[in-house]
């Protein structure tokens, strides 16, 4: 027998489902034009990435109340660890690269085209 998806356990409407997919197919849209704009350097991309990114999360926010969301997530964790913390197909991190293909910060090694940090003078 096959389980109700989480959207619908958590009371979620399928429009909302849809309407949310097609936010997140337009962000990734929105980034991967700014990853191309040559004109902006990475931190102008980093910054824009990130107020594209917010939009995005605001808008998903008005979709599905937070007792909703926290009820799909909760479903969604229940699931993963039941199949051993494989969540249907969907790959979650970016193994380290930012979304212009380059390092994201903090992970320790600067993109190559910035400079490293100074050193601090003692």
């Amino acid at each position: 027998m096959r389980q109700q998806p989480c959207w619908q356990q958590a009371g979620i409407s399928q429009s909302a489902i849809h309407e949310r997919r097609q936010i997140e197919e337009s962000t990734r849209s929105q980034v991967q034009s700014v990853c191309g704009e040559s004109g902006l350097s990475p931190q102008q991309k980093r910054e824009k990435i990130r107020q594209i990114r917010e939009q995005a999360h605001q808008q998903m926010e008005r979709l599905i109340s937070p007792a909703q969301q926290e009820s799909l997530r909760a479903c969604q964790q229940e699931r993963s660890e039941a199949h051993g913390g494989h969540i249907g197909g969907v790959h979650h991190g970016g193994g380290g690269s930012g979304p212009c293909g380059e390092l994201a910060p903090g992970t320790g090694t600067a993109h190559p085209m910035e400079p490293e940090p100074e050193p601090e003078q003692k």
